[in-house]
């Protein structure tokens, strides 16, 4: 079997489970909060560092869900051996490699889950501290996937 998968950059991943499960989502935004045990937020606004605090204190085997849990450790990565990860930020050549290598043919890769809002900055936009908790808290997928 010809096993590949998906990572994405670790900076953009977390920033998008913020504004994804905490920000916009209704249906999301509260189980999150649980899960992160933030508490008594009712309706204010959840700041990326109050959110990234709480993933910092999880456990990431036990307690971190899988929007936010390190992406080596949701991959069974060393365990698993892939023939090819790719990444989405350069997921059409990397689609082409994989069928290349595994003899696909071509089929039409849909886009899904693709956020339709434009955010004018980022949450690490003049937070280099952020930038630099998030790369600890990820040092792992970092190295692994060569970011």
């Amino acid at each position: 079997a010809y096993r590949f998968s998906f990572v994405r950059h670790p900076l953009r991943r977390i920033e998008s489970a913020y504004w994804d499960k905490v920000v916009y989502s209704r249906v999301w935004r509260q189980h999150a909060l649980d899960l992160l045990e933030i508490k008594d937020a009712g309706d204010r606004e959840v700041t990326f560092e109050e959110f990234l605090s709480a993933v910092e204190r999880q456990d990431p085997l036990t307690e971190m869900d899988r929007h936010w849990r390190p992406q080596h450790l949701n991959l069974l990565h060393p365990l698993i051996t892939f023939d090819h990860v790719g990444k989405l930020e350069t997921f059409s050549a990397d689609i082409a490699r994989i069928r290349d290598e595994a003899g696909l043919p071509f089929l039409p890769a849909e886009s899904r889950n693709i956020s339709r809002r434009q955010r004018e900055r980022s949450v690490f936009d003049g937070r280099p501290d952020l930038v630099s908790r998030v790369e600890q808290l990820y040092a792992q997928d970092f190295e692994v996937y060569d970011y």
